[in-house]
């Protein structure tokens, strides 16, 4: 800087020597934002406030503020600090991610370029169950079916359960298929199950060459009484019977088999029809971990 006075050494010169930087631009996210999982967290966050030539603003000591917005569940979320040398460091682990979506964080201090990134938060591994409809109708002796949508979300995998319980008396259900499996596909499965009315209460025995007979616990008993009654007469010495006693035995035995055990072709004795009404039924689908459930209005006329 030269200038002019009426001292000696006139005109003077003063050499100047400084060092400048560009003004701060705009703001920048130091740290990255992967998917997060459900009730988790950002942890910190760092925020360089920059110049126009990308270089961090070391001399920028402003204040910024960091916004967090999700999806509706989320409540947002707000703050702000000072900056120092460039440099604001935001400490969100407090901030709980509750609820599965979307998610955009936004930072921004006056006279400067905002930064903003997104991130998902991705929910547990789960399902949903649904029913083809709400009621179903049945006569006291009859069958009715439901279809049934289990869906996956999130990559889940595993074996899916199904099962119901509500039922009235002498009724039934049975699911095709009663197992479903879950690739982590997020595919729906489907199931269908069936609720059957008017059925007795029957066991299944089977022989060593393989058939299979039904008895009722009423033909069960018969067959207990069969042995009392004749047990004493196989005593008797064969040559002693009449040919009337014989006859008389083998019309006994015929009736007591048809009758008590077999229900005379029928297989599994009378049946025994529900009783009318209006119940609920509720079916779960079920896996380790978790369990869901559906309720039907199951009316029987």
């Amino acid at each position: 800087m030269t200038f002019t006075d009426n001292a000696v050494g006139n005109p003077h010169v003063i050499n100047l020597k400084g060092q400048g930087a560009p003004h701060p631009d705009k703001l920048i996210f130091a740290t990255q934002f992967p998917s997060q999982p459900l009730n988790g967290n950002v942890g910190t966050v760092i925020v360089n406030a920059t110049d126009v030539n990308g270089n961090l603003a070391a001399g920028f000591v402003g204040s910024i503020a960091v916004q967090i917005q999700g999806p509706v569940g989320f409540t947002t979320y707000s703050t702000q600090v000072n900056a120092s040398g460039g440099i604001a460091n935001f400490d969100l682990s407090a901030v709980v991610l509750n609820t599965a979506g979307s998610y955009t964080i936004q930072a921004s201090s006056s006279g400067l370029t905002s930064a903003q990134a997104s991130f998902t938060v991705t929910g547990n591994p789960d399902f949903a169950i649904s029913l083809s409809k709400q009621s179903l109708q049945v006569g006291t002796q009859s069958a009715g079916s439901i279809n049934i949508s289990v869906t996956p979300s999130n990559g889940f995998t595993g074996s899916i359960a199904m099962s119901c319980n509500g039922l009235p008396a002498n009724a039934t259900c049975s699911f095709t298929p009663a197992t479903l499996q879950a690739n982590g596909s997020n595919t729906a499965l489907a199931s269908v199950v069936t609720i059957s009315t008017g059925v007795a209460s029957v066991a299944a025995i089977q022989r060593a060459d393989g058939q299979v007979f039904l008895a009722t616990s009423t033909g069960m008993f018969s067959a207990g009484f069969f042995g009392l009654v004749f047990a004493p007469i196989a005593r008797r010495n064969r040559a002693s019977q009449s040919k009337g006693a014989k006859r008389l035995q083998l019309i006994l035995v015929a009736i007591i088999l048809c009758g008590g055990l077999v229900g005379c072709g029928t297989l599994g004795g009378k049946t025994h029809a529900t009783p009318t009404g209006t119940y609920n039924v509720v079916i779960t689908a079920t896996s380790t971990g978790v369990s869901h459930s559906r309720t039907f209005t199951l009316v029987v006329q």
